[in-house]
């Protein structure tokens, strides 16, 4: 047996022990019963009379869609998801755009700038951010100053839509950047020499030329905030429920694991839609 050989298996016992193997045991309890033990789960294989008995409880997966708590907080984890991506795109397509036209030295230095606080906790970053948003924080005064008194951010979907942008912003510019250094800019000046108008060559020319990386930008972005449980629940607090934040609250308060569990299923089918778009995308450009 050759090495490449020996390293493929390894490589694929690695995989399925750090990614498949975990992955089948939250499929596995999402399917069993609540109970008051250790662990507070039966399971649904059960053994009697010297026979397997397989009784799977759909239970779990019936209460997230009979429960409005649970739609509420699809609906709502979906919604803020879309607007961070959007926003995430919109403020960083022109970032990238700027970084990725500039010569070396500045497009290495720009890069820098922009992942230095992402060396610090994000933790850290969030509470400072609730420093800032908060009732006599920094906004608030700049906003008692213009005649907006009493402005308190803290606590509401604008504020977690702040701290999801900024913590996400990054991720949609990394791609972008590598996405517009492979254009082919000969083409824009030739567009230009014929007369066509700067509007045209953006939309007609650069989007559908960097269409592959807004398309990854967006699914870097879009998969984490669908998930996200740090910045809704220090951002938002008890006003905002999300997905992330009742799969903490049912496994670790509730002690409900099959239900968490469940979520936590129904949440990574959600992203496999960005996955199969992707690879859509790539199957027929």
């Amino acid at each position: 047996m050759s090495k490449m050989s020996i390293t493929k298996i390894i490589a694929h016992i690695w995989v399925g022990m750090l990614m498949v193997l975990p992955m089948l045991i939250v499929i596995y309890i999402s399917f069993c019963t609540q109970v008051d033990n250790i662990p507070p789960f039966e399971s649904f294989i059960i053994q009697q009379n010297d026979a397997l008995i397989i009784k799977p409880s759909f239970v779990n997966y019936k209460e997230l869609f009979t429960d409005n708590l649970y739609l509420m907080a699809y609906a709502t984890s979906i919604k803020l998801a879309i607007i961070t991506t959007l926003a995430c795109l919109i403020i960083g397509y022109p970032a990238a755009f700027y970084i990725a036209t500039r010569t070396q030295k500045v497009k290495d230095l720009l890069l820098i700038s922009i992942f230095i606080p992402f060396f610090s906790s994000l933790l850290l970053r969030v509470y400072i951010w609730m420093i800032i948003l908060k009732k006599h924080g920094i906004i608030s005064i700049f906003a008692d100053l213009l005649g907006f008194e009493g402005l308190d951010l803290l606590n509401s979907q604008t504020s977690v839509i702040i701290g999801m942008v900024y913590c996400y912003l990054p991720f949609m510019i990394l791609p972008l950047v590598a996405n517009i250094e492979k254009l082919n800019f000969q083409i824009v000046e030739a567009a230009e020499d014929l007369g066509a108008s700067k509007f045209t060559i953006f939309f007609k020319i650069i989007i559908p030329m960097s269409l592959s990386g807004i398309i990854s930008g967006c699914a870097i972005v879009f998969i984490p905030s669908l998930g996200e449980y740090i910045i809704p629940d220090l951002l938002g607090g008890s006003e905002i429920t999300t997905i992330g934040k009742l799969i903490w609250s049912e496994f670790f308060l509730a002690r409900n694991w099959p239900l968490a569990n469940a979520i936590a299923v129904s949440l990574c089918l959600m992203l496999l839609i960005p996955f199969t778009l992707k690879r859509f995308y790539r199957v027929f450009r």
